[in-house]
């Protein structure tokens, strides 16, 4: 396991206690910071059989990648998200963040269904890009 971010300082004292807990059940986790690049964040993620997110932009990019995400919601917009992708039941609220309920919602995320409908929608919301690019720049 390898606990990954790419916002910098203000989390790595959260990665570093995952590091900790999960080095107890765990062999082998590490710490990884990735370079703040989309591009060089979906490579990472598209090799990977899932991710745990805490982060919005954790969870949009797994999609992106084609990577099944669990998520831990601090925020509405995280449960939001994962609603539009169709994984609502891959999401964990901050709250009921214990290691039961985020190993539940790694294995919905990773189920064939789940799995599939994240693609589906991804494809869809790609598919509708350029009318939106289209009206946001009749817009301006």
């Amino acid at each position: 396991m390898t606990v990954m971010t790419f916002g910098g300082a203000p989390d790595r004292p959260i990665a570093d206690a995952v590091v900790g807990m999960a080095t107890q059940g765990v062999a082998g986790a590490s710490f990884t910071e990735l370079e703040p690049r989309p591009d060089v964040v979906l490579h990472r993620l598209g090799g990977l059989e899932a991710v745990i997110t805490v982060r919005l932009h954790g969870l949009i990019l797994a999609a992106a990648a084609g990577t099944p995400a669990a998520a831990i919601a601090y925020d509405p917009k995280v449960s939001a998200w994962a609603s539009r992708l169709g994984a609502a039941d891959a999401v964990v609220g901050l709250e009921d963040a214990d290691a039961d309920q985020i190993l539940l919602a790694l294995d919905r995320c990773r189920s064939g269904i789940a799995a599939s409908t994240v693609r589906d929608r991804i494809e869809a919301m790609r598919a509708e890009a350029p009318d939106i690019r289209r009206t946001l720049t009749a817009a301006l």
